[in-house]
Protein backbone atom coordinates (compact mmCIF):
# COMPACT_ATOMS: atom_id res chain seq x y z
CA UNK A 1 0.00 0.00 0.00
CA UNK A 2 2.71 1.99 1.07
CA UNK A 3 4.76 1.30 -2.30
CA UNK A 4 1.56 2.59 -4.43
CA UNK A 5 0.99 5.50 -2.52
CA UNK A 6 4.69 6.40 -3.16
CA UNK A 7 4.50 5.48 -7.39
CA UNK A 8 0.79 7.86 -7.42
CA UNK A 9 2.81 10.66 -5.95
CA UNK A 10 6.26 10.24 -8.25
CA UNK A 11 3.67 9.96 -11.26
CA UNK A 12 1.78 13.31 -9.83
CA UNK A 13 5.02 15.29 -9.59
CA UNK A 14 6.62 14.16 -12.79
CA UNK A 15 3.23 14.83 -14.64
CA UNK A 16 3.36 18.42 -12.79
CA UNK A 17 7.10 18.82 -13.59
CA UNK A 18 6.34 18.11 -16.98
CA UNK A 19 3.39 20.84 -18.19
CA UNK A 20 5.65 23.43 -16.55
CA UNK A 21 9.02 22.73 -18.61
CA UNK A 22 6.48 22.55 -21.31
CA UNK A 23 5.11 25.99 -21.23
CA UNK A 24 7.13 28.37 -23.83
CA UNK A 25 6.65 31.73 -21.02
CA UNK A 26 6.60 32.32 -17.14
CA UNK A 27 3.15 32.20 -16.02
CA UNK A 28 3.98 35.26 -13.93
CA UNK A 29 4.79 37.15 -17.31
CA UNK A 30 1.75 38.40 -18.99
CA UNK A 31 0.77 38.10 -22.68
CA UNK A 32 -2.40 38.53 -24.92
CA UNK A 33 -3.73 41.94 -26.42
CA UNK A 34 -2.88 45.54 -24.95
CA UNK A 35 -6.04 47.87 -25.02
CA UNK A 36 -4.66 51.09 -26.91
CA UNK A 37 -6.68 54.44 -27.94
CA UNK A 38 -5.76 56.75 -31.24
CA UNK A 39 -4.31 59.63 -31.03
CA UNK A 40 -4.28 60.62 -34.36
CA UNK A 41 -5.25 58.78 -37.81
CA UNK A 42 -4.63 61.02 -40.78
CA UNK A 43 -2.72 61.11 -44.48
CA UNK A 44 -0.56 64.29 -44.28
CA UNK A 45 1.20 66.57 -46.40
CA UNK A 46 5.21 66.05 -46.66
CA UNK A 47 7.94 63.47 -46.05
CA UNK A 48 8.20 61.78 -42.87
CA UNK A 49 11.33 59.73 -43.46
CA UNK A 50 12.31 60.07 -39.79
CA UNK A 51 9.64 58.01 -38.95
CA UNK A 52 8.90 55.37 -41.72
CA UNK A 53 8.09 52.39 -39.93
CA UNK A 54 7.53 52.09 -36.27
CA UNK A 55 8.36 54.39 -33.12
CA UNK A 56 7.75 53.89 -29.62
CA UNK A 57 7.85 57.34 -27.20
CA UNK A 58 8.18 57.19 -23.53
CA UNK A 59 8.58 60.52 -22.72
CA UNK A 60 7.22 64.29 -23.24
CA UNK A 61 10.21 65.79 -24.75
CA UNK A 62 9.98 63.40 -27.49
CA UNK A 63 6.56 63.44 -27.85
CA UNK A 64 6.80 66.92 -28.34
CA UNK A 65 9.75 66.89 -31.19
CA UNK A 66 7.56 63.61 -32.58
CA UNK A 67 4.36 65.37 -33.27
CA UNK A 68 6.23 68.32 -34.69
CA UNK A 69 7.66 66.78 -36.92
CA UNK A 70 4.67 65.35 -37.86
CA UNK A 71 2.85 68.31 -38.61
CA UNK A 72 6.22 69.98 -40.12
CA UNK A 73 6.31 72.46 -37.75
CA UNK A 74 2.86 74.01 -38.06
CA UNK A 75 1.01 74.58 -34.67
CA UNK A 76 -1.50 71.34 -33.89
CA UNK A 77 -2.63 70.54 -30.72
CA UNK A 78 -0.23 68.35 -28.88
CA UNK A 79 -2.52 65.40 -27.34
CA UNK A 80 -1.84 65.26 -22.96
CA UNK A 81 -0.08 61.87 -22.49
CA UNK A 82 0.36 60.93 -18.81
CA UNK A 83 3.66 59.29 -18.97
CA UNK A 84 4.00 57.91 -15.91
CA UNK A 85 1.28 55.51 -17.07
CA UNK A 86 0.93 55.76 -20.32
CA UNK A 87 3.17 55.63 -23.80
CA UNK A 88 2.88 56.21 -27.07
CA UNK A 89 3.23 53.90 -30.56
CA UNK A 90 3.22 55.39 -34.38
CA UNK A 91 3.49 53.78 -37.29
CA UNK A 92 4.26 56.22 -40.46
CA UNK A 93 4.35 55.05 -44.45
CA UNK A 94 5.07 57.46 -46.94
CA UNK A 95 2.99 57.52 -49.84
CA UNK A 96 0.25 58.76 -51.86
CA UNK A 97 -2.45 58.67 -49.93
CA UNK A 98 -1.16 56.70 -47.67
CA UNK A 99 -3.27 54.74 -44.86
CA UNK A 100 -2.13 53.10 -42.36
CA UNK A 101 -3.97 51.19 -39.27
CA UNK A 102 -2.88 49.70 -36.05
CA UNK A 103 -4.92 46.74 -35.78
CA UNK A 104 -3.31 44.90 -32.88
CA UNK A 105 -1.45 45.48 -30.21
CA UNK A 106 -0.17 42.39 -28.35
CA UNK A 107 2.37 41.27 -25.72
CA UNK A 108 4.10 37.84 -26.23
CA UNK A 109 7.36 36.97 -23.92
CA UNK A 110 9.70 40.02 -23.72
CA UNK A 111 8.27 42.29 -25.62
CA UNK A 112 5.77 44.03 -27.52
CA UNK A 113 4.41 43.44 -31.22
CA UNK A 114 2.50 46.46 -32.99
CA UNK A 115 0.37 44.84 -35.77
CA UNK A 116 -0.45 47.52 -38.40
CA UNK A 117 -1.70 47.00 -41.93
CA UNK A 118 -0.46 50.18 -44.79
CA UNK A 119 -1.54 51.13 -48.14
CA UNK A 120 -0.31 53.57 -50.10
CA UNK A 121 -0.46 54.31 -53.95
CA UNK A 122 2.48 54.61 -56.34
CA UNK A 123 4.58 57.76 -55.29
CA UNK A 124 5.11 58.78 -59.36
CA UNK A 125 1.05 59.28 -59.61
CA UNK A 126 1.19 61.78 -56.85
CA UNK A 127 1.09 65.47 -57.25
CA UNK A 128 2.23 66.71 -53.90
CA UNK A 129 4.62 64.06 -50.80
CA UNK A 130 2.25 62.16 -48.52
CA UNK A 131 2.51 60.18 -45.57
CA UNK A 132 -0.27 58.05 -43.47
CA UNK A 133 0.00 58.02 -39.93
CA UNK A 134 -1.45 56.06 -36.76
CA UNK A 135 -0.90 57.23 -33.69
CA UNK A 136 -2.14 55.54 -30.44
CA UNK A 137 -1.88 55.53 -26.76
CA UNK A 138 -1.19 52.49 -24.64
CA UNK A 139 -0.59 51.86 -21.02
CA UNK A 140 2.85 52.20 -19.82
CA UNK A 141 4.84 49.02 -20.62
CA UNK A 142 8.89 48.67 -20.31
CA UNK A 143 11.07 46.31 -23.33
CA UNK A 144 11.23 46.18 -26.68
CA UNK A 145 8.82 47.02 -29.27
CA UNK A 146 8.52 45.51 -32.20
CA UNK A 147 6.36 46.31 -35.22
CA UNK A 148 4.97 43.98 -37.70
CA UNK A 149 3.66 45.83 -40.86
CA UNK A 150 1.86 44.75 -43.79
CA UNK A 151 2.18 46.86 -46.80
CA UNK A 152 -0.24 46.47 -49.91
CA UNK A 153 0.82 49.13 -52.69
CA UNK A 154 -1.23 50.05 -55.52
CA UNK A 155 -1.51 51.97 -58.78
CA UNK A 156 -4.69 53.86 -57.26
Amino acid sequence: MKMRRCVMVGLVLGSMLSILLGCDHSPTEPTGSVGFQTALKATLPGNATDFQGGETVRDRARWEAVWADLHGGLPAPLPEIDFSREMVVLVVVPGCQGNVEISAIDRERHELVVRAEAKTCSIALCAVEEFGVHVVRLPRLEGLVRFDIRHDAGLC
